[in-house]
């Protein structure tokens, strides 16, 4: 579930909106996808975020890690998801590309990520 604090708003406002195709932000979404919620969990522990400057999809392998660690365990994954459906020129959400782009720069690493999301089972 998104957070309705001020927090929540500030990391919607820069993951979200930034980086999400799929966000509305006049939809009042209860949900939030895996990434935002490893994102979030991962900044409530003090760790710095490096979001990057554009939205640009990750690399191929940090989007193959991503997927394993993260997509199956999403809100989304079965019914709302493209991405892992297939469905062609669709992306990742906002998470997974600022968690993509983390992963790539060494700033977060796969086992930190596993970690966040074995905790939210």
């Amino acid at each position: 579930m998104m957070k309705t604090t001020m927090e929540g708003r500030l990391l919607r406002e820069r993951l979200c909106r930034k980086f999400c195709r799929y966000y509305k932000p006049w939809k009042d979404e209860g949900l939030a996808c895996m990434g935002y919620l490893v994102i979030e969990r991962l900044s409530e522990g003090g760790r710095e975020m490096s979001f990057p400057s554009a939205a640009e999809r990750p690399g191929t392998s940090a989007e193959r890690l991503l997927a394993g660690l993260i997509c199956s365990r999403c809100p989304f994954y079965e019914d709302g998801c493209d991405f892992v459906k297939g469905v062609p020129d669709s992306w990742p959400c906002g998470g997974f590309i600022v968690l993509g782009h983390m992963s790539e720069k060494g700033s977060v690493s796969a086992d930190e990520i596993q970690r966040v999301v074995e905790f939210m089972k």
